[in-house]
């Protein structure tokens, strides 16, 4: 059996089964690392092109049994991606207030709503998204 788990005074670190676990092993073999400044390991990375009408939903690769970490950009009309200037992406458990909309994060799924509380609509555009998470 191969040790998985490093814990020191300012740094954790969980292995993927079967490989053992060091400082200075490659973030593809970790489950979890405190060093990271995201929950978990990359899941998937797309983009996706917001296709009008109503709610839009971005399905993920598959249902992943809990609502991972997702960092969402959108892209500028040169295809450079910029930091998101929309409505921020939450965990389902999180309130948007003030009439706004947000894109919640599920399972299997960001879930992008259209109708604002306060009268119009929401459009995306193109974004590029990351999901990280335990797999």
């Amino acid at each position: 059996m191969v040790l998985r788990a490093i814990i020191q005074a300012a740094r954790i670190i969980i292995s993927r089964p079967g490989i053992a676990a060091s400082t200075s092993m490659a973030d593809k073999d970790k489950i979890f690392d405190s060093d990271w400044n995201w929950s978990g390991i990359l899941l998937e990375a797309k983009s996706a092109t917001d296709p009008g009408g109503g709610d839009w939903n971005v399905m993920f690769n598959r249902d992943y049994g809990y609502a991972p970490c997702v960092v969402a950009r959108m892209l500028a009309a040169s295809s450079v991606a910029t930091p998101w200037s929309g409505p921020s992406v939450q965990s389902p458990m999180q309130q948007v207030g003030n009439g706004q909309v947000c894109p919640i994060i599920y399972s299997n799924r960001i879930w992008f709503p259209r109708n604002l509380s306060t009268g119009g609509t929401m459009n995306y555009g193109t974004i590029e998204y990351e999901v990280y998470g335990v797999d």
